[in-house]
């Protein structure tokens, strides 16, 4: 699925997303940059007392003759007296190492506190976009790249979170370079307004290489999402990859997404690098100039031109700051406004609101009434007026070709897919009175392909019912047919299944999948095409399974068959073709028909492929 591409964001926009991303913890934005300011004045007040002390080194070190000439000194005396210490030099000093201790601290918590709100941040990110995804409908994860998603939720995460935490970054340094004007400003007005013409030409010089950072974060967001959906697929299909003897190209290909991505990467260093240069000489600059003009055209006291040499040499770190933090805002202002267009769409694309009965059980049949659906505007609808019945405490098997609306229908009853138009009911009562709780409680489900995470048996079969007892594990790998084999593994219960099961063979991964829809306790248990992908003997057991579980639990049981032989004995057997129910009935009566049922029983008894035509 191609999300829309947002434009990049202004640093207005960043702050807005920043704050959408960030949900109920955007408070805390505000407590670090109050953090920040206070670091900021406890430094400033502690540079400043350098002024007084350098005057008293300079001078007599006579306090009582500073009095005399120095407005500020009047406001040291009170804050002196007020503290009932005496005004001196050595109180003085002392003052400044307390200030600047302090500063250090706050320095140490702002800094633990930004990296703690970072990391906050992306988890939130991470979690807030995973659960937006399991809530959206099947439609949406359909047309969704899991590729996509997980780098979405892991690299773009991370970029979003720092250019959200270098917007408090900036407006720390910019409250800095205030807060130090208005001492250059106090020091000397005619050195401040020459050192803000000087740093406004060397913005204006450094402004294209901010523009083409913009367009460098654009590409280097489409160059993360192809080499990791690229790396998502390939993973997943290295077998098929090994056996075409295509490693060599896939390689290359690989090279060619992570040479895009070093490409991107080396430019936004790159033209940071630059900014950083030409900021930084600017700096160097004034503060030569300083050292000339203040002595030998204004006129200065040496303690002065000291003072304002050290607040402006204090600003080659907090330009570089600068620099930093609005190249990582211009930078990853684009993967903030692609996080969010992503969250927006898919809270629009959430699942829609159940009904409010919280309590379903099944007496007497599951009903589809004229029941049609399509899988979106323009296309031919999968389902035309399906009628069907499901009994409880029966069997009931769906059979036809490929394509012909099986699975389809499956998904319709848990409402993983709502029909166009139709009705569904349990005992007479519309599902979608159900609360999505209730319903989809009422039903369990095994896919054709058991989807296996990488858990120990015990866990995968509580997978769902993660309070059942071990008693219930072991009672629902019996009767799943699943206990033999699990008894005869070193570990047992608590072998590792491997990812995707890889340490089971498919019918062992079929009967582990099986034992969780038992464990359950789900009164409907829905197989879909249970026997697709084993052996003659596994297909045989497996019939055999199903005869001794209908007879020992009375479950409603629905299996979608592609093998005939599994589904012979089912209480009902419906046949689906192109969207719509041809023969129903018992596996006799459907033979009697000689319809698609019988041609097709005919072929695999046969030894023949089941054709996917009538």
């Amino acid at each position: 699925m191609n999300d829309p591409k947002p434009q990049t964001p202004s640093v207005v926009q960043t702050v807005t997303a920043g704050i959408a991303l960030l949900g109920p913890g955007w408070p805390r934005l505000g407590w670090l940059f109050l953090l920040s300011i206070a670091t900021t004045v406890f430094e400033g007040f502690g540079l400043g007392i350098m002024l007084p002390i350098a005057q008293l080194l300079q001078g007599s070190g006579d306090v009582t003759d500073a009095l005399r000439h120095q407005g500020y000194w009047q406001y040291l005396s009170l804050g002196t007296n007020w503290l009932g210490v005496p005004l001196n030099l050595l109180t003085l000093v002392v003052a400044s190492l307390i200030l600047l201790t302090i500063r250090n601290a706050l320095l140490y918590f702002r800094t633990v506190a930004i990296a703690r709100s970072s990391q906050q941040t992306i988890r939130n990110i991470r979690v807030r976009g995973f659960e937006l995804f399991l809530k959206t409908d099947s439609g949406y994860q359909d047309r969704m790249s899991a590729g996509k998603l997980a780098n979405d939720l892991t690299v773009q995460a991370s970029t979003a979170s720092g250019a959200i935490h270098a917007l408090i970054t900036l407006a720390h340094v910019i409250f800095m370079a205030m807060y130090y004007f208005l001492f250059l400003l106090i020091l000397s007005w005619e050195i401040t307004l020459s050192v803000l013409a000087v740093i406004a030409a060397a913005a204006l010089c450094v402004r294209p290489l901010a523009q083409r950072s913009k367009i460098v974060g654009d590409r280097l967001v489409g160059a993360n999402q192809s080499a990791s959906m690229f790396l998502f697929d390939r993973i997943g299909a290295s077998r098929l990859i090994r056996l075409a003897q295509m490693e060599n190209a896939e390689i290359s290909e690989m090279q060619k997404k992570s040479d895009a991505q070093a490409v991107s990467e080396v430019a936004i260093t790159r033209y940071g690098a630059r900014t950083s240069v030409v900021m930084e000489s600017i700096v160097i600059l004034c503060g030569m100039a300083l050292l000339y003009f203040g002595k030998t055209v204004l006129n200065l006291e040496l303690a002065t031109i000291g003072l304002t040499l050290v607040i402006l040499l204090r600003q080659l770190p907090v330009a570089r700051e600068f620099v930093v933090a609005r190249q990582a805002i211009i930078t990853n202002m684009p993967s903030t406004a692609h996080l969010v267009a992503l969250f927006r769409n898919m809270e629009s694309a959430a699942e829609p609101e159940f009904g409010s009965e919280t309590v379903v059980r099944l007496h007497t049949d599951i009903t589809l009434r004229d029941v049609v659906f399509r899988y979106g505007a323009g296309f031919e609808p999968a389902l035309k007026g399906i009628n069907v019945t499901f009994p409880a405490g029966k069997m009931t098997a769906l059979v036809g070709p490929s394509g012909g609306g099986k699975s389809t229908m499956i998904d319709l009853l848990p409402r993983l897919r709502d029909p166009e138009a139709g009705e569904i009911t349990v005992d007479g009562t519309s599902i979608n009175s159900f609360t999505r709780s209730a319903l989809r409680t009422l039903i369990a489900y095994t896919p054709q392909i058991p989807q296996i995470f990488n858990l120990t048996i015990a866990q995968h079969i509580r997978y769902g019912k993660p309070a059942a007892t071990d008693a219930e594990v072991q009672e629902a790998a019996r009767l799943a047919g699943a206990a033999d084999f699990v008894e005869q593994l070193p570990d047992r219960y608590e072998t590792m299944l491997g990812e995707r099961g890889v340490r089971l063979s498919g019918g062992q991964k079929q009967r582990i999948d099986l034992a969780r829809a038992i464990v359950s306790g789900a009164e409907v248990l829905i197989l879909d095409e249970p026997t697709s992908n084993v052996d003659a003997e596994t297909e045989y057991n497996f019939e055999k399974m199903l005869r001794d579980l209908r007879h020992a639990t009375q479950r409603t049981i629905i299996v979608v068959g592609h093998r005939l032989s599994t589904v012979h004995n089912a209480d009902q057997i419906v046949v689906v073709q192109n969207g719509k129910v041809t023969e129903s009935g018992t596996h006799t009566q459907l033979i009697k028909n000689g319809g698609w049922y019988t041609r097709a029983c005919r072929m695999q008894a046969s030894g023949l492929e089941l054709l996917d035509a009538e």
